[in-house]
């Protein structure tokens, strides 16, 4: 039932998902984790001596997020398991590769799959940081092959169902070698990208974007990179927080998704870090 509703609620945003008649990974009537196979073929994923005890979900877990993904679901899998217990997460392809921050597996995503699209077990949004509500998202990430025109690699982004004109949300985009993170309005638009100067190569980077109300940070591989203030009130919004794509897929992998309800500070950013 509620992949069901998590597959319309992809729809509404735009999302690209596959075709009807094409066979998916992971359908929106999937069986239960671990049922049949992966839509193409997987890599063979890293020993399970990451897992649950590692040190990095340690770190992320001690600093309470409202969502946590880790994709350590093993091929066929149908959800996508929140470690905090609020959310849950539906597969629409993608392949299982080794992870990253001590987990076993990440997900890569490429044309012909779809992201994963969020819904709350509850009913209650947690993650939609209306008005000036603090919020961080964090991200292990690694584009696949040469630079690639931009997408998303998180987003929570589309028609507002209170204010259509106030259109907006947040979303974290990876264009080339430049990440950009967004928390704006049509009419009150807001950006933080890193510098000219940094490039995010094709190396695995772990990415933090921070908003307390009255400033964003980026962070990139545990160091800030850039900051800017920002007063733009974000609407209510009835769309989902999709992972791996917005309306295009992600060229890469994704991994170690965690979203708070507050601004982490840069000890924390580099806490997790050095815990990978």
């Amino acid at each position: 039932m509620v992949a069901g509703l998590v597959l319309a609620a992809a729809a509404a945003c735009g999302a690209v998902l596959p075709d009807d008649d094409e066979p998916l990974a992971d359908d929106a009537g999937a069986a239960p984790p671990d049922a049949g196979l992966a839509d193409g073929p997987t890599v063979d994923p890293a020993p399970e001596d990451g897992g649950h005890d590692s040190a990095y979900r340690a770190a992320v877990m001690a600093d309470d997020p409202v969502a946590y993904f880790r994709f350590e679901e093993a091929a066929g899998a149908g959800s996508a398991v929140d470690e905090a217990g609020l959310h849950l997460g539906t597969y629409h392809g993608g392949l299982v590769v080794p992870g990253f921050g001590g987990s076993a597996r990440a997900r890569q995503f490429a044309a012909g799959s779809g992201p994963v699209p969020v819904a709350s077990l509850d009913g209650t949004d947690t993650l939609g940081f209306a008005g000036r509500s603090a919020m961080s998202v964090e991200v292990w990430l690694q584009r696949s092959g040469a630079a690639q025109p931009e997408t998303c690699v998180l987003s929570r982004y589309g028609p507002s169902a209170r204010a259509p004109a106030n259109a907006g949300g947040y979303r974290l985009m990876l264009g080339g070698a430049t990440l950009r993170f967004e928390r704006e309005r049509a009419d009150n638009p807001f950006e933080l990208a890193t510098p000219p100067s940094m490039e995010v190569g094709a190396d695995a980077h772990h990415v933090v974007a921070t908003f307390d109300g009255e400033h964003a940070v980026l962070y990139v591989d545990g160091g800030e990179v850039a900051t800017a203030d920002s007063d733009v009130e974000l609407a209510e919004s009835d769309q989902p927080l999709l992972i791996g794509g917005c309306d295009a897929p992600f060229g890469g992998t994704i991994d170690e998704v965690a979203v708070y309800a507050y601004a982490l500070g840069p000890a924390r950013v580099r806490a997790h870090y050095d815990a990978r």
